[in-house]
């Protein structure tokens, strides 16, 4: 069977591409979420040691931006990476429990089950021990 465990056990191998997708989502956000600060520290150092502004404005750009930038993407990145890992987990589930019915609807049916009793008396019907008729409001008594 090539299903959920693949061929002798061994995943298929779309789900070893998926891993290997979802652990370079994972790489690539947690690099570039660390690299976002760094390139934000050295724009600030770039700009604190220079005394002219329009020396200042290539690191704000450079540093700054570009530091906000890959925190951004690589948040993204790592969400994604998420997103996908829990979009894989619940659709296995649906495969087990899909399965599970499956064989439950090949055992066939089973013997019919008596409806249980409620605890609490009924809130519309006839009464207990009635005989289901409402008298007519409009009717002499």
């Amino acid at each position: 069977m090539n299903g959920v465990n693949g061929v002798n056990g061994q995943p298929p191998r779309g789900r070893v591409v998926e891993r290997a997708a979802d652990r370079w989502l994972s790489t690539a956000g947690a690099v570039l979420m660390a690299l976002g600060p760094v390139l934000i520290g050295l724009g600030w150092y770039g700009a604190a040691h220079t005394p002219y502004e329009f020396e200042q404005l290539p690191y704000l750009i450079s540093g700054g931006l570009l530091g906000l930038a890959c925190c951004v993407i690589g948040g993204f990145l790592f969400f994604s990476a998420w997103v996908a890992r829990q979009q894989r987990r619940q659709a296995e589930l649906l495969a087990g429990a899909l399965e599970r019915l499956a064989d439950a609807a090949e055992a066939g049916p089973r013997a019919p089950r008596r409806p249980a009793e409620p605890d609490t008396p009924a809130l519309w019907g006839p009464p207990p021990g009635g005989d289901g008729q409402v008298p007519d409001a409009g009717a002499p008594r």
